[in-house]
């Protein structure tokens, strides 16, 4: 359920942003909360989510109960990707878990089944910057619609070519 809801909220915000906030990076710019606010909304709550994400694991003292935190985010990535094409939501949960705080957390991440380290491991392959994010590129490309795209990679895209 948390996955489906975290998909609706990104929808109901991605669908919001209008062509003309693309345009000569708005985003980016001093103004960009008046010339860009679908996309600073996007972005933001990009970042509360990642956030919250990382709150979550490390405020649990239990490293047992901290494991099986870590496990659920893990697994609610998977959903937002199966079956809900939610792949912003993927990235925002991937940037919670690999936070800094997150990223110390050496015992915790020792007690993870096999299985979830696999799949935190395709999920990361999916998400990652190199080749110009290919692998996320292939899979945009065999997606059944509707898709909520990582819209990092886009903003990307429209960087180098205005640059």
């Amino acid at each position: 359920e948390i996955a489906r809801q975290l998909t609706l909220v990104e929808y109901s915000l991605f669908r919001r942003i209008q062509p003309r906030e693309l345009m000569n990076q708005c985003w980016t710019k001093s103004h960009k909360y008046d010339s860009a606010p679908n996309i600073m909304r996007m972005i933001d709550r990009f970042n509360v989510v990642s956030r919250y994400v990382a709150t979550s694991i490390v405020t649990e003292p239990d490293v047992a109960r901290r494991k099986k935190i870590m496990a659920k985010w893990i697994e609610i990535a998977q959903l937002c990707r199966t079956p809900l094409n939610n792949l912003n939501g993927v990235h925002e949960i991937l940037g919670g878990l690999s936070s800094a705080a997150v990223h110390r957390l050496k015992r915790t991440k020792e007690l993870m089944s096999k299985r979830v380290v696999q799949l935190h491991e395709e999920l990361d392959e999916l998400m990652s910057p190199r080749n110009g994010m290919y692998r996320l590129r292939q899979h945009l490309q065999q997606v059944d619609p509707p898709c909520i795209p990582y819209i990092g990679l886009y903003f990307t895209d429209l960087v180098f070519l205005d640059d």
